[in-house]
């Protein structure tokens, strides 16, 4: 017993020792992070995004691996996209991937700074023919007809 007691003690003091050197070097690691620029806070119209965001479900931008199925919407859907967002689309490059796809670049101000992907895509995958009646309904018909978002979210949903 009396030995148990010593290795009971002689583990919690290296148990001790140990937490105190771990607390201790913690405490002497300064920040690396990085300051940062001051923080401008831009105005912010939370319904024009939302009205803009259930404008862009109307469109019915549905593709598979040979391409979309009504170019004409993708076509649309890029030019809502120019209205929308005129300042992006005049001050970004802009090109035309595959007649359908749209890249934006965005020069940044140091060019020895590693560049940084933002993606985003403007298709949505269409449900399986002979899959219709198992579940899934499609918003796209909903959405034009409502004129509003909030039957618009998710693309597709469960019918009961």
């Amino acid at each position: 017993m009396n030995l148990m007691k010593r290795l009971l003690w002689i583990a919690v003091g290296l148990f001790t020792s140990f937490a105190s050197i771990v607390c201790g070097r913690t405490l002497q690691v300064k920040s690396r992070q990085l300051s940062g620029r001051d923080t401008v806070l831009l105005p912010f119209d939370a319904t024009a995004a939302a009205d803009r965001f259930a404008h862009a479900l109307r469109y019915a931008t549905v593709s598979n691996e040979t391409g979309p199925l009504d170019p004409s919407a993708m076509d649309s859907f890029r030019s809502f996209l120019q209205q929308s967002f005129p300042l992006v689309h005049a001050r970004l490059r802009r090109e035309v991937i595959a007649g359908h796809s749209l890249l934006l670049t965005w020069a940044g101000a140091d060019e020895k700074l590693s560049p940084i992907l933002l993606l985003g895509h403007m298709d949505v995958v269409p449900i399986e023919p002979g899959t219709e009646g198992h579940g899934f309904i499609h918003h796209f018909q909903e959405i034009r007809q409502m004129g509003t978002y909030g039957a618009a979210v998710p693309w597709m949903t469960r019918s009961p």
